[in-house]
C-alpha cells in the first residue's frame, strides 16, 4: 500500500527530500537503518541477494523495516531512473508512528501486504 498524498505532505514537512541519477544505490542489504524513505517521484529496484523482489514508485516506502526493529537492511534498493526520495530519520520515524495512526495503518498495511505475498512465494 502506497501512502496518500496528504500523508505524504505531512511527512514532507520533517524530512529532507533527496535526488539520485539512474542506478544509484540508495541503501544496501546488511547496512545499519538509520533513515527511512518515501518515493516522491521516481522507480527503483529492491533486491536480496542479487535477485529482484520488487519495482516500486512514488508513494512507496522504503527502509522501514530496519528502523522500526533496530536492525540491519533487509534488501538494497537501485534507482531505475532519476528519482526523489524523502529522507526521514529513524528516530523521526518512529516518533510519526506513535502520533500518527494512519500512517502507522499504512505501515501496517505495507508490511503486511509484503508478507503475504512472501507466504504466496513460497506456496506456490
Amino acid at each position: 500500500e502506497s501512502l496518500d498524498i496528504n500523508n505524504i505532505m505531512q511527512i514532507s514537512e520533517i524530512t529532507k527530500y533527496k535526488d539520485f541519477d539512474e542506478k544509484e544505490t540508495v541503501m544496501r542489504e546488511g547496512e545499519s537503518s538509520d533513515n527511512f524513505y518515501i518515493v516522491v517521484e521516481g522507480k527503483v529496484d529492491v533486491l536480496r541477494n542479487n535477485i529482484k523482489l520488487n519495482e516500486v514508485g512514488a508513494g512507496s516506502i522504503l527502509g522501514e523495516l530496519g528502523v522500526i526493529d533496530d536492525d540491519v537492511r533487509t534488501a538494497t534498493i537501485i534507482t531505475k531512473e532519476k528519482t526523489t526520495l524523502l529522507a526521514l530519520d529513524g528516530k523521526d520515524f518512529i516518533d510519526l508512528l506513535h502520533k500518527n495512526a494512519t500512517i502507522s495503518y499504512s505501515v501496517i498495511k505495507t508490511l503486511t501486504s509484503r508478507l503475504r505475498g512472501m507466504i504466496e512465494m513460497k506456496t506456490k
